[in-house]
């Protein structure tokens, strides 16, 4: 075997694992589909930060209430607003 025979060789084998076109825009394609759902995901994720930020607010106010009322001592108003 030659040095030409093995050049051959190894050209037809890179040549062989080439990506086309058409698989570059498959893989374009397939990562669009995926930003379009991490998209999403991130979105829903924001929904849930403001859920939990509204809840800590409407808690934080329910402590203060039943704290002004005499309902909660402080020491439990400032136990539950550290929790």
């Amino acid at each position: 075997m030659t040095v030409e025979d093995l050049a051959l060789i190894i050209q037809n084998d890179v040549v062989a694992h080439m990506a086309t076109k058409d698989d570059i825009a498959r893989l374009e394609q397939r990562l669009d589909e995926h930003g379009r759902r991490l998209d999403h995901v991130e979105a829903h994720l924001a929904d849930l930060r403001s859920g939990f930020r509204n809840l800590n607010i409407t808690q934080n106010r329910l402590v203060t209430t039943l704290a002004g009322k005499r309902i909660l001592t402080m020491d439990e108003a400032r136990g539950l607003s550290a929790a």
